[in-house]
């Protein structure tokens, strides 16, 4: 940034400071997320999850095809005669034909039914040969007896999955909020101190003044002349460099809210709130929301890996059974009049002889994995625990914290002005006054941030707090 841009902006400060322009609290921010591409993208996220967790119900209706083919074919072939000469045949031939297939899963057995129809029509133009056939009904039936069911476990672990994209769908709203409101504080938190810093560079220059002329009458000595000199100096290049940061903050803000700022803004400082954290109720939460529902969701998908690799390696028995009636003709008028009916009912059993014992290998591992799996939850339980009584640990410290700066501030304030008053009386160096401005400063940034955090610590117990009532 270039030294003209450095101090144009040092004169939006001040004049933003001075005649009040547009003003903003967080508040504004966080109700207009809508507007960011986080926020959007997020929304078409949870919309292709919730129609990808469709899929699974879908697969349960009635399946319905028609499929239609017109082939037409037409072949040269040579033909030897009696009398040993060769002569070349043309053919012509179109078989056509029309089906329609209805398939109905039965999620509770895993089996399926079957219903179709058909028509087909052959026509050999050479021979003038025509036929029509038909398959008026085909009603068919198929179950395995004994074997995995996937229908049963999917439909179990969708219904969890929904509600967990439901549950990541509110977390990840809360993280956009989060995102504008941290990008907003860290603007804040700069603007506040090219303020404090502006306030500080007026006292020492009304102080320089006095000193100066205490000097010129011969009540001051040139040192305290010059150490506010250098001070006034320092003031200026820390608010030189705050002011690139200040500005590139604001420009992360605008990136992250989506909104533009058309005229200079003050934002104003974030409220101090309060609120308080139950551990038990936070446990209780985290069970439900996500933490729960993620292990669930595992547990079910070992389980059910179990129980197929275990049928798998065992005996299986399938059934399937059929009935159908059909015709042919070789005129479409005739097609309907003389049906034939076919019946078959198949058993199938597949018995695993001699796999070396690979089935049961496979199955003592599955076994391992639901164990490990027990564990890894137990042990994540017990972390995410840990980290609620650090953060409520931490909720108490930083207001703990906050109480105190208040108290420092308010004593810091009533010693910079007592420190203004020896220094003009010569009883302090200028040294002494320029670190307790700089300590005022330093308090006021501390207490800031200090509430701040605890504005920021708020997303957190909402995303532990989930509510997917919400939705």
């Amino acid at each position: 940034m270039s030294r003209r841009k450095v101090l144009l902006f040092i004169f939006f400060i001040i004049s933003i400071r001075l005649f009040s322009q547009s003003v903003y609290d967080i508040n504004y921010f966080i109700a207009n997320i809508h507007n960011t591409h986080s926020y959007k993208i997020t929304e078409n996220e949870y919309k292709i999850k919730k129609i990808e967790n469709g899929f699974l119900r879908k697969s349960l209706l009635p399946n319905v095809n028609l499929d239609f083919s017109l082939p037409y074919q037409r072949s040269i072939s040579d033909v030897t005669q009696p009398d040993g000469t060769i002569k070349f045949l043309e053919r012509n031939f179109l078989n056509s034909y029309a089906t329609l297939n209805t398939s109905q899963v039965l999620a509770f057995t895993g089996g399926t039914i079957n219903l179709s129809n058909s028509i087909n029509y052959s026509r050999d133009f050479n021979n003038n040969y025509t036929n029509f056939s038909s398959n008026w009904v085909n009603f068919s039936y198929r179950q395995p007896i004994n074997g995995y069911n996937s229908y049963k476990w999917d439909r179990k672990i969708n219904k969890l999955v929904e509600k967990k994209d439901s549950v990541d769908y509110l977390k990840n709203k809360i993280k956009i909020r989060y995102e504008v409101a941290k990008a907003y504080i860290d603007a804040e938190n700069a603007q506040l101190k090219s303020f404090l810093l502006i306030e500080n560079i007026k006292k020492s220059k009304s102080i320089l003044h006095e000193i100066s002329e205490k000097f010129k009458h011969g009540r001051a000595i040139k040192t305290d002349v010059i150490q506010m000199e250098l001070n006034v100096s320092r003031l200026q290049g820390y608010l030189k460099v705050n002011a690139i940061e200040c500005s590139n903050l604001f420009n992360q803000l605008e990136r992250v809210s989506g909104i533009e700022f058309q005229d200079s803004i003050v934002l104003k400082s974030v409220e101090e709130i309060e609120y308080s954290l139950d551990k038990e109720e936070l446990i209780g939460k985290l069970e439900s929301n996500g933490f729960g529902l993620e292990w669930a969701i595992n547990e079910l998908k070992a389980e059910a890996n179990y129980n197929k690799i275990k049928k798998e390696g065992s005996i299986s028995l399938n059934l399937q059974a059929g009935i159908g009636i059909n015709s042919s003709a070789n005129e479409i008028t005739d097609l309907f009049h003389t049906p034939l009916q076919t019946q078959f009912l198949t058993l199938g059993i597949k018995i695993p002889i001699l796999d070396w014992g690979v089935s049961k290998d496979k199955v003592t591992i599955a076994q391992i994995e639901r164990e490990n799996l027990k564990l890894k939850k137990e042990e994540d339980e017990e972390e995410h625990i840990k980290s609620i009584e650090e953060l409520i640990s931490y909720y108490l410290n930083v207001k703990s914290q906050i109480e105190v700066l208040k108290h420092q501030i308010i004593l810091s304030d009533k010693l910079t002005a007592d420190y203004k008053d020896l220094l003009l009386l010569g009883r302090i160096t200028s040294s002494e006054f320029n670190n307790q401005l700089y300590e005022n400063i330093n308090l006021t940034v501390d207490y800031e941030k200090n509430k701040n955090n605890l504005y920021l610590l708020k997303f957190r117990i909402e995303e532990l707090n989930l509510n997917t009532n919400n939705l």
